[in-house]
């Protein structure tokens, strides 16, 4: 017996499943990604009203690297293979 040509093409009902996954990878990838970008505004929000300058300098520093974070986690996302430096 045959394989059905969908088997071979990934059409059928495991393309569907993988598609499923695949779209629910993506969606997951965003959310962390809205997240990060989120926590890094709240970051730079606090580190404006700090009044104390190792306090405002670490917040500021620790926006900046979710920032670089959130840069690599999307280029590797979009299926670029060299992270930023």
């Amino acid at each position: 017996m045959r394989a059905p040509l969908g088997a071979w093409f990934g059409g059928g009902v495991r393309s569907a499943q993988w598609q499923g996954v695949i779209m629910s990878e993506s969606e997951d990838v965003r959310a962390r990604l809205r997240r990060m970008r989120g926590q890094a505004e709240d970051l730079e929000k606090a580190a404006e009203q700090a009044s104390d300058p190792s306090e405002r300098r670490r917040l500021q520093d620790e926006a900046h690297r979710l920032e670089s974070q959130s840069v690599q986690v999307s280029g590797m996302a979009s299926g670029d293979i060299y992270p930023m430096e």
